[in-house]
């Protein structure tokens, strides 16, 4: 008499396939759908900052302004401030839709940035490197630039998208809403060389608007163009000053646009007696 078993062969119940190759696909699975959310949140970012509620970015530069730190009673300010208000009347509706303003940072560097809201911060470094008005207006005409293409909150990039869409869905008053706004950083914040090429072009039409010719609109790169390192351009966000300086020449020719007679910068700090 022979045996014959009834129960199916054990062995079909043996995966065919390593178990480390379904975690594998699981992680790639995962990964894939992250990737394809951090594709779509960055198609987002422009939608969401073009239909940003004023109140939101009143919120943002209120969080920023927190944030903000040096900023002095610096005599110059005035100067710094007057030379802004002769560029604002050439920038449209630009000044209507900005409460624009300026205020001096005690940093070395040369530098300058502008906060949601249109406040406008310049480094005592950069102050004290130009040379003209006319070289300042430019460096001002950049960051207006900025508030222009809305680059300033572009470059705050998907944490934006969800600040957005939590203010829509909650409330701007949420506990969600300042979760996701107070996250916001401006270390976080960058701008593409894209957006950085684009603003100089800005800054050069209101300097022609502004003055009449783009005398001094290229000084300032010339004095940064000796601590570039032609290495870090493939890293930086930020063209490389010969470049900069190689585009505002060639939109000056395109443009018709003249040097001319560039004007003294009245500083305090310049004009006090030793």
């Amino acid at each position: 008499m022979n045996f014959e078993p009834k129960l199916p062969d054990a062995s079909v119940n043996v995966p065919r396939v390593h178990p480390l190759a379904d975690v594998a696909y699981l992680l790639v699975g995962v990964g894939a759908i992250v990737a394809i959310l951090y594709v779509v949140l960055g198609f987002a970012v422009d939608y969401a900052v073009e239909r940003m509620p004023p109140g939101l970015e009143t919120a943002l530069a209120a969080r920023f302004e927190a944030e903000r730190t040096g900023a002095v009673a610096d005599p110059d300010l005035h100067a710094v401030a007057a030379v802004l208000d002769k560029l604002l009347p050439h920038t449209g509706e630009l000044r209507q839709q900005y409460d624009f303003r300026v205020s001096l940072m005690a940093n070395p560097e040369i530098n300058a940035f502008v906060l949601p809201g249109g406040h406008i911060v310049i480094f005592r470094g950069l102050l004290d490197a130009v040379s003209s008005e006319n070289e300042l207006a430019m460096v001002l005409g950049h960051e207006l630039a900025h508030c222009a293409q809305r680059d300033h909150l572009r470059g705050l990039g998907r944490g934006i998208v969800l600040a957005v869409l939590a203010t829509a869905l909650l409330g701007s008053d949420s506990g969600v809403s300042e979760l996701f706004t107070g996250g916001l950083s401006l270390g976080h914040a960058r701008f593409s060389r894209g957006q950085e090429a684009s603003a100089d072009l800005y800054g050069l039409e209101l300097l022609q608007k502004t003055y009449g010719h783009v005398g001094g609109a290229d000084a300032i790169f010339r004095q940064m163009k000796q601590n570039d390192l032609r290495w870090a351009a493939w890293i930086a966000t930020h063209p490389l000053s010969e470049r900069r300086i190689a585009a505002i020449g060639q939109h000056a020719l395109q443009r018709g646009f003249r040097a001319g007679p560039t004007l003294p910068l009245a500083l305090v700090e310049r004009t006090a007696a030793p």
